[in-house]
């Protein structure tokens, strides 16, 4: 190989590298103001005569700088009127790739409003109908972000409308829409393992019994966090290996929703109703909570939390407005150091940021997605 010109090769790439980093960070691409989802005819209703919206929720993030965005696809009534689906999304071109997690039974996973990644694949969740009636629909799929293709379905056992899902060493947990319980998935067969019968029962979290649901999961290090979304909502710390439950439950606020690992190693959790931001600090035998570390007011509607080093963004639906917030700022008061409106009636639930300053955010009502630029929003 000619040496100058591998030497100049190497120069233009790095210089190159140098440009799109500012002050010692990195600027992604900016992503494109709006992105649509598919509409109509592309959602593939089951009754034509009845149409569905894409319902866009949780997104993760994909190789490359994409980005797969869950879309629920609803109908007016808000319940599954077509398949499931994952679209794969290129935030600075608008390219899209359109992915049926249920393969080719437009039944087997519907209500797709969860996805999450697990090293180098995604997990979907398909929460199926909220109609005790209709069971179809409800499962667990893990796709190939590489290929953008579909590998293994797990059903949840008897009496589970799976909500989230948090990957451990050896198993996969899932929470319930319908109870504070949890079930679980051999990493390694993708079968049952908690849950799976008599012997092998679902874990119970210590949380109120009524009007409970897993709001979110988390698997950080040797802990899996749950969520217990209620009026009182807590935080449960268990094994991830065996579920069994470590200490003492924490509250944390009013409905929470959301919950993220922060750059200094605190959970933040956001609550809903309470509209609220607490921060969790985890000890070896206890969990200390700072319940209402942050105020957004209670018409926010809190709905996802995301960490990029000291910085925190933030999902409030009714406002229809996302936030940035400076954890390296002392003074609670004046951590929030950019809002950005994601438009009237869009109700945005999930932000993933891309650098820094740059997001994008799912709308659940707009049926897209948009892209925000934190230094256009930033408040004097």
């Amino acid at each position: 190989m000619n040496r100058s010109v591998s030497t100049r090769s190497f120069t233009l790439a790095l210089a190159a590298f140098l440009a799109s980093c500012s002050g010692g960070s990195f600027r992604a691409p900016p992503p494109l103001a709006s992105i649509p989802l598919p509409s109509g005819s592309a959602l593939r209703p089951f009754d034509p005569t009845h149409p569905t919206r894409p319902a866009p929720a949780v997104i993760a993030s994909g190789p490359s700088g994409s980005a797969f965005v869950s879309l629920t696809n609803l109908d007016d009534n808000f319940a599954p009127g077509g398949p499931g689906m994952l679209v794969r999304v290129q935030p600075e071109t608008g390219v899209r790739t359109v992915i049926l997690p249920g393969g080719a039974d437009d039944h087997a996973c519907t209500n797709s409003g969860v996805v999450r990644n697990d090293g180098n694949l995604l997990l979907v969740v398909c929460a199926g109908s909220f109609s005790a009636q209709e069971l179809r629909g409800r499962a667990v799929i893990e796709v190939d972000p590489a290929t953008n293709a579909p590998l293994r379905k797990a059903s949840p056992p008897a009496g589970f409308q799976p909500s989230y899902v948090a990957s451990g060493p050896s198993k996969i947990w899932v929470g319930d829409f319908g109870s504070a319980r949890l079930y679980s998935l051999d990493r390694s067969t993708f079968a049952l393992a908690d849950g799976a019968d008599e012997s092998h029962p679902a874990i119970q979290l210590p949380c109120p019994a009524s009007l409970t649901y897993v709001a979110d999961l988390l698997v950080n290090g040797n802990d899996l966090f749950a969520l217990c979304g209620a009026d009182e909502g807590y935080l449960v710390r268990l094994d991830p290996q065996s579920g069994a439950v470590k200490g003492d439950k924490v509250l944390v606020g009013a409905q929470p929703t959301a919950m993220t690992v922060a750059g200094d190693g605190r959970l933040a959790v956001v609550n809903s109703v309470s509209g609220t931001l607490t921060m969790v600090t985890i000890g070896a035998q206890t969990m200390i909570a700072e319940v209402n570390f942050f105020s957004f007011g209670k018409s926010a509607a809190l709905q996802d939390v995301r960490a990029r080093g000291q910085f925190l963004y933030t999902v409030a639906s009714a406002t229809n407005t996302v936030q940035k917030l400076d954890l390296s700022v002392k003074d609670p008061a004046k951590m929030l150091v950019a809002e950005v409106n994601t438009g009237d009636g869009s109700n945005p639930w999930n932000i993933l940021p891309l650098d820094d300053d740059q997001a994008i955010v799912s709308n659940f009502i707009a049926g897209n997605i948009v892209g925000v630029d934190f230094r256009k929003g930033a408040r004097p």
